[in-house]
């Protein structure tokens, strides 16, 4: 039998087992993530949000989580907002997120509401 035990980004210990198990519906997101991450392809569109929504000390989740969160989700195809109340539940799906607190449908609505024609411009010119 072959086991292996790793930490993710958490601290949370993931097990790798041989052994028959059920993964995540997301799992395939995990490549993706990566190299989103790896080539740095979001850091244009992430800055463009910095400028749109500024930190505040109130922001539990940030306007680029949500925004990956929205993007990866209908890489993965949940397409509707509602899909976002159930993934919130999904340690896959977090883990992919890379954050341990991700958006509901209504935030992710609000979000996506918040954009003004200059702001979609900016995104565009990214």
């Amino acid at each position: 039998m072959n086991d292996t035990t790793v930490t993710d980004s958490f601290g949370r210990q993931v097990e790798f087992s041989d052994k028959r198990f059920l993964a995540s519906a997301v799992t395939g997101l995990i490549p993706i993530s990566y190299l989103l991450d790896k080539l740095n392809l979001l850091a244009p569109v992430e800055r463009v949000l910095g400028e749109l929504f500024p930190s505040s000390k109130n922001t539990l989740i940030l306007p680029k989580t949500m925004f990956r969160q929205r993007l990866l989700a209908l890489v993965a195809g949940y397409e509707d907002l509602n899909d976002h109340e159930s993934l919130c539940n999904d340690p896959g799906f977090m883990t992919v997120i890379g954050a341990e607190r991700i958006a509901g449908s209504s935030n992710l609505c609000r979000f996506e509401n918040a954009f003004d024609r200059v702001g979609i411009d900016k995104l565009n010119q990214t």
